[in-house]
């Protein structure tokens, strides 16, 4: 477990800076983009930053849509085998204890 552990540990600081590295990056990329539309096409400075946040929000939640879609999709058998593992659950007690036992008899009160 230790030797899985050491080996998992340096992907995990990878991945953790990676993403660090890109959500700095995006800011930049976008101001840079606006410049350049300022520069080129002669559009105001606000406009062209509306308009490079504008778009980004756009892909940003059509990605997510997607994503969303596609993991609904996938934990759709999980879902599944969850139903499936209450139901054996279910049939499990009941051949271990017995349905009319009198454990399991509703008591007056």
């Amino acid at each position: 477990v230790r030797s899985s552990l050491g080996r998992i540990i340096q992907p995990i600081i990878f991945v953790v800076l990676s993403v660090g590295l890109l959500l700095g990056t995006v800011p930049v990329l976008l101001l840079a983009l606006a410049n350049l539309l300022v520069d080129q096409q002669q559009w105001s400075p606000h406009m062209a930053q509306f308009a490079c946040g504008g778009i980004a929000l756009v892909l940003a939640v059509g990605g997510a849509a997607i994503a969303w879609r596609q993991f609904k999709r996938c934990a759709s058998p999980l879902h599944r085998s969850l139903n499936e593992m209450e139901k054996n659950l279910v049939t499990l007690r009941e051949m271990l204890v017995g349905k009319d036992t009198p454990q399991h008899q509703r008591q007056p009160r």
